[in-house]
C-alpha cells in the first residue's frame, strides 16, 4: 500500500499520479544501473527461488533448502556472460578458465554465523587453525573450468594473535574435520584475499579458515 516516488512518471506500487494503489505487498523490489542480458536474468531468478523457496522453469541451484542465502553465481546464455559473483560481501567468484554457452556455477550459505572463529568440524580438533561456521554450497550446470576466488577480510571476525594465512576450505561430505581440500590465499589489495586456479567440484561446500604456521619435526633431534 505504499508508493514509492522515482519521478511525475515513475512510481511503484501505483499510477503516476499516486492515487490508485497497489493493494497487496511485495517481497523485493530490485534495481540495476543497466538492463540484465540473459544469463544474469537467470541468476537473479535462481536467487529468488532459494530465498523465497519458489519453484522455477531454469532451475540451476538445487540446496535452497539449507544453503539458500545470498545465491550468486556465474554463467553463460549464448553471448550473454556474468562472470563475477559475489555473496554476503564476503566469498567471491570470477575469472572462469570455461564459461561456455549453458554453463553456470551458483553458491549460497546457510546463513550460520560469521562474527566469530570457531574450531568446529576443523582437523586437529582446532590445533593451529579456526574456521567461521558459515558454509556454502556450491552447484555447477556443466563446467565452468577454474575460477578465481576472492575473500574481503573486512567482513570477517578480526583475527587471534598468531593466526595469519586465510584460507579456503572445500569438502565434498559438509564435514570439514578431514578430506579436506585448502586453498591459501594472498592477500592483493587493502582486505582482499584471492587464490586463482581453484577448482570447485561440483555439489561441493566452501568454508574460510584462518591457520597459525607452526613448524613441525617427527623427531626431537
Amino acid at each position: 500500500t505504499n508508493t514509492v516516488r522515482f519521478s511525475s512518471n515513475a512510481i511503484i506500487g501505483g499510477n503516476s499520479n499516486g492515487t490508485v494503489l497497489f493493494d497487496g505487498k511485495m517481497a523485493e523490489v530490485i534495481f540495476y544501473k543497466q538492463g540484465l542480458n540473459n544469463a544474469q536474468r537467470v541468476i537473479v531468478q535462481n536467487y529468488l527461488s532459494a530465498k523465497y523457496d519458489i519453484a522455477i522453469q531454469d532451475d540451476k541451484y538445487n540446496f535452497g533448502t539449507f544453503h539458500g542465502n545470498d545465491v550468486a553465481g556465474i554463467g553463460r546464455v549464448g553471448d550473454d556472460r556474468h562472470t563475477a559473483a559475489m555473496s554476503s560481501n564476503i566469498l567471491k567468484i570470477s575469472s572462469a578458465s570455461s564459461l561456455d554457452d549453458g554453463d553456470f556455477a551458483l553458491f549460497g550459505h546457510d546463513n550460520a554465523d560469521t562474527a566469530a572463529w570457531v574450531t568446529t568440524e576443523t582437523p586437529n580438533a582446532g590445533e593451529n587453525i579456526e574456521r567461521i561456521a558459515r558454509e556454502w554450497r556450491f552447484d555447477a550446470t556443466n563446467d565452468v573450468g577454474s575460477v578465481t576466488v576472492s575473500i574481503d577480510a573486512s567482513n570477517l571476525p578480526e583475527l587471534n594473535a598468531g593466526f595469519t594465512v586465510y584460507m579456503l576450505m572445500l569438502d565434498v561430505d559438509g564435514d570439514f574435520t578431514s578430506g579436506v581440500t585448502y586453498y591459501p590465499l594472498s592477500n592483493t589489495t587493502g582486505s582482499i584475499y584471492e587464490a586463482s586456479g581453484v577448482t570447485i567440484p561440483d555439489q561441493s561446500y566452501m568454508s574460510l579458515a584462518v591457520v597459525k604456521p607452526v613448524i613441525q619435526f617427527a623427531t626431537t633431534s
